[in-house]
C-alpha cells in the first residue's frame, strides 16, 4: 500500500494510470517516483500524533567518500609492507647464504700456509736452511738462512725452481745473497702467487729449487747443490700434468701444443728424465719464414726433473709486416737440449710443425 507524502491517508491506484496514486483529501497526484518512502497511516501516541516512517529513509553517512580513500590506502600500505618485508626475507637469506659461503670459504682456508723448518743443502761448509713461510695477496716468501763456513766468499743464487710441478721461469738471479767467508745471512726465496691462479693453484704445495753458489772474487761458479724439495702443509702429492697435442716425444721430453691465437701458439715441455735439462727453441719458422730475431725468453731455460714448462711464441709485428704474414697458419721450431746444462751433451731435435688451419 501506498500512502500520501502529505496527509498520511491511503492512496488509490489512479484507473487511468496505473503508476500513479490518488490522495483524496489532498486532491493530488502522486507518481510512483515521487513515492520512495513509504509512510504508514496515523495512529494515536500518548504524546503526539506524528505520522513515522515505515522504512525511515537512511541516514547519509558522512565521509563515505573518505572511508574508500582510507581503505584503499590501508590496502596500499599493507601492500608495501608485504613486498618491503619479502625483500628483507630474501636478502637476509642471501646475505645468511654469503655468510655462509664466507664461512666455509674461510674454513677451506683457515689454516695459513706452514712449512717445517729443515736443512735444504749441507756440503762444501755451507749450509741452506728452510725456516719459515708468509703468504700475502701476491707473493709467497719463503724465509731462508744461508750458513758460510768455508774460506771463500760467495753468492747465493735459486738458479731454477719450480712450484707445484710446473716451472717459474725465472730469472737464474733470483734469491741473490751474497755471504762473505765464516759468515751468516738471511735471505727470501719469493715466489710470485700468479703463477698459482694461472695454473689452478691455490697455495704453494711443494717447491723445487736447483741453488748455485758463485765464488764472488774469482766470478765464477764454485758448485751447485742437488734439486731439493720442500713441502707445505696444502701438500697432497704431484700435481697432474698438463697435456695438449703431442709434437714431440723423444728421449725422456715431451712437447705438446697446448693453444693459439693470433699472435702466436703456447706449448708445454715436460721433462721425464731423471735429471734437470736446459732447453732452447731455435729456428723459429712462421708460415716458412725463419725469424732471426733473438728470443731471450726462449733461451737457457731449465726443466728439472718430473717438471713442465710453458713457453709461448710470438713473432713481432715487424716480421709479420716484412713477410707480408696477415694470418700464422703454421709454426715450426727445434730444440736445443742439454742435459745437466752441459753443453758436452747437448742435442738437437728436428723441426717440430704446427699447423694452426
Amino acid at each position: 500500500m501506498k500512502f500520501c507524502p502529505k496527509c498520511g491517508k491511503q492512496l488509490d491506484i489512479n484507473p487511468n494510470n496505473p503508476k500513479e496514486y490518488l490522495c483524496h483529501d489532498c486532491k493530488l497526484i502522486w507518481k510512483n517516483s515521487d513515492l520512495q518512502e513509504q509512510y504508514q497511516v496515523p495512529y494515536e501516541s500518548p504524546a503526539n500524533n506524528k505520522y513515522e516512517y515505515i522504512n525511515p529513509p537512511a541516514k547519509k553517512k558522512k565521509g563515505g567518500c573518505l572511508k574508500a580513500i582510507l581503505i584503499a590506502l590501508g590496502i596500499l600500505i599493507l601492500f608495501f609492507v608485504f613486498v618491503i618485508f619479502v625483500g628483507i626475507m630474501e636478502r637476509s637469506d642471501d646475505e645468511n647464504s654469503q655468510d655462509n659461503a664466507s664461512s666455509e670459504i674461510v674454513e677451506e682456508n683457515d689454516e695459513p700456509l706452514e712449512v717445517e723448518e729443515q736443512v735444504l743443502y749441507e756440503g762444501h761448509d755451507v749450509k741452506i736452511v728452510l725456516k719459515s713461510v708468509e703468504e700475502s695477496a701476491l707473493t709467497t716468501d719463503f724465509k731462508i738462512y744461508i750458513e758460510n763456513d768455508s774460506d771463500l766468499n760467495l753468492g747465493f743464487n735459486a738458479h731454477a725452481y719450480g712450484v707445484n710441478g710446473i716451472m717459474t721461469g725465472n730469472n737464474i738471479y733470483d734469491m741473490d745473497t751474497d755471504v762473505a767467508a765464516g759468515k751468516m745471512a738471511n735471505t727470501v726465496l719469493s715466489i710470485d702467487n700468479s703463477i698459482l691462479s694461472e695454473y689452478g693453484s691455490d697455495h704453494v704445495e711443494y717447491v723445487d729449487v736447483l741453488f748455485w753458489a758463485y765464488d764472488n772474487d774469482k766470478m765464477y761458479k764454485e758448485f751447485e747443490t742437488d734439486v731439493v724439495r720442500f713441502t707445505s702443509n696444502y701438500y697432497d702429492g704431484e700435481a697432474e700434468k698438463i697435456t695438449g697435442t703431442t709434437i714431440y716425444d723423444e728421449n725422456g721430453i715431451c712437447v705438446d701444443f697446448l693453444t693459439s691465437d693470433e699472435n702466436g701458439a703456447t706449448y708445454v715441455l715436460t721433462n721425464n728424465r731423471d735429471e734437470y735439462v736446459e732447453f732452447d727453441v731455435e729456428n723459429i719458422t712462421i708460415n716458412d719464414y725463419t725469424d732471426s730475431d733473438w728470443f731471450l725468453d726462449l733461451i737457457g731455460n731449465t726443466a728439472l726433473s718430473d717438471y713442465q714448462y710453458v713457453f709461448t711464441i710470438e713473432p713481432e709485428n715487424e716480421f709479420l709486416e716484412m713477410n707480408e704474414i696477415d694470418s700464422i697458419s703454421k709454426i715450426e721450431f727445434s730444440l736445443n737440449i742439454r742435459s745437466l746444462g752441459d753443453y758436452t751433451k747437448e742435442s738437437t731435435t728436428a723441426l717440430l710443425k704446427t699447423d694452426l688451419k
